[in-house]
């Protein structure tokens, strides 16, 4: 049993390796929160080295190392005093393993190496104008060197991690069937599939690597997978992670994924755009508080979207909108779409201050590339700013120009679309705003309907009474005049 130290970074993972006197080792990989785990199937009277280390990501902490002896109690053989002893190592461990990550991602510990030289005269590495992602620690250092943050370093601290069959959504590659390819990009390709729970069968979306697998997009696959399982959770507007099936050699790691019949937004509104009726109209408007309430949701997990467009929104088959396409990604691939034309960053669709990078990212960017779905939606798929090249788009957004008001806006909509695109960050609305805004609207055209038809049913109930009552007259006429 033990405590966990305060870290300034998450926790990953807790690592116990024990070994015989024979040399043979044995890994377990315990739940990060965990607090205690009991070695069971030990042999008596032998004797085994046991080694604890703590993973923060791709990073793992400095093994302690104990001796222990093994009798008929197994888990007994250790003393309250040993037992105390493992816990104030570990906590040490923890701590300082929890230091040197916080000084390495805040980029001290690059300062403190500075000033080491300063003080001991040790010369200094020559300057570069390059900056650089190490994935691999140098020998003998407990740290990466430091580097400027970029939304890919979450493809090394997620994809070191681990997804063992004790995680929710662990599945053998027997329990997943690949049916029919949906999609294809550059990455990955998309198959609709089935996987099985019992002898029930379930449908699902496969994302699987495209071509064969390699390291680099093993680890991209099992950043997304590891991302998706433990950053996510659930929400009725964002795709659901189901789970992963990690011991397919041949196809390397896949992602199982909430299945969306009815496919990408965008395309569902293309393909409607001659058919634009009050159901239709009404279904847009869904969308848009249902995408607000996605954002709204993935900004209280601390999620960042960086690519929001309605390409990125996918349909169920009863039309529920499902926010999708976030998570660890490799920058040159951000925007792996038809849509951004090949583009490194979606210029359309991403925020002034983000188009030279998107590390900066945040809600605020997010709000403003919802500004811009929103006008997708409303204007029926059209393409936002029309033939405008990407490359004039920053200056014309410098000198104040914004998107008009598309077809299907109320004036509400496109008041909320200029509170997303106004040129400080600060003072862009939030995407609880938005849920705030959006539904109210349609909360007021539900009522509005609803009076409506009240009304119709009035004068409808109002014709029959006359009727009635004329019927009544005419018998009475008659009756009198017999």
């Amino acid at each position: 049993m033990w405590d966990h130290a305060p870290a300034c970074h998450e926790r990953t993972v807790i690592i116990i390796s024990y070994q015989t006197d024979s040399g043979q080792v044995y890994e377990v990989s315990v739940p990060k929160d965990d607090t205690s785990y009991n070695l069971t199937g030990l042999e008596p009277n032998k004797k085994y080295k046991v080694m604890v280390s703590a993973g923060y990501g791709a990073q793992r902490s400095k093994e302690t190392v104990l001796a222990i002896a093994a009798d008929d109690t197994t888990a007994e053989t250790l003393g309250a005093g040993a037992v105390a002893g493992i816990i104030i190592i570990i906590l040490i461990v923890l701590a300082v393993a929890g230091v040197g990550f916080f000084l390495w991602r805040t980029g001290r510990m690059q300062k403190l190496i500075r000033g080491r030289q300063k003080r001991y005269g040790e010369p200094e590495a020559p300057a570069t104008g390059r900056t650089t992602n190490n994935i691999r620690p140098p020998k003998n250092t407990a740290c990466y060197d430091n580097m400027t943050y970029t939304p890919e370093d979450d493809i090394y601290v997620y994809g070191g991690m681990s997804f063992t069959a004790k995680q929710p959504g662990y599945m053998s590659k027997d329990q997943l069937s690949l049916l029919e390819e949906i999609q294809t990009g550059r990455f990955a390709r998309i198959f609709k599939a089935s996987y099985k729970t019992g002898k029930k069968s379930h449908e699902a979306a496969a994302k699987v690597l495209k071509g064969t697998p390699d390291e680099d997009s093993n680890l991209l696959m099992m950043a997304k997978i590891n991302f998706a399982a433990t950053r996510v959770g659930e929400h009725s507007n964002v795709l659901k992670f189901i789970g992963a099936v990690v011991d397919n050699d041949a196809l390397g790691p896949v992602l199982v994924l909430e299945y969306c019949e009815n496919g990408p937004l965008d395309k569902w509104l293309t393909s409607r755009q001659d058919k634009v009726n009050l159901e239709v109209l009404e279904q847009i408007q869904t969308f848009v508080l249902g995408i607000a309430r996605g954002m709204e949701y993935l900004v209280s997990k601390e999620v960042v979207h960086r690519k929001l467009a309605a390409r990125n929104c996918l349909l169920t088959s009863t039309n529920e909108v499902k926010v999708s396409g976030f998570g660890p990604s490799r920058m040159e691939d951000a925007s792996a779409d038809d849509a951004s034309k090949g583009d490194r960053i979606p210029v359309k669709w991403t925020a002034p201050e983000c188009l030279q990078s998107l590390k900066g990212a945040n809600e605020k960017s997010d709000i403003w590339s919802f500004g811009v779905t929103m006008w997708e939606i409303l204007s029926m798929g059209q393409i936002p700013y029309g033939e405008m090249r990407s490359r004039d788009l920053p200056t014309q957004l410098k000198n104040g120009y914004r998107l008009s008001k598309p077809e299907y806006a109320e004036d509400v909509h496109y008041s909320l679309m200029q509170s997303c695109w106004k040129e400080k960050p600060e003072a862009r609305t939030t995407f609880a705003d938005a849920v705030g805004e959006t539904g109210g609207l349609i909360r007021s055209e539900t009522h509005f309907r609803n009076d409506v038809l009240l009304l119709e049913i009035v004068d409808l109930l109002g014709s029959v009474l006359t009727t009635v009552f004329r019927s009544q007259t005419m018998l009475v006429s008659i009756w009198r005049t017999e």
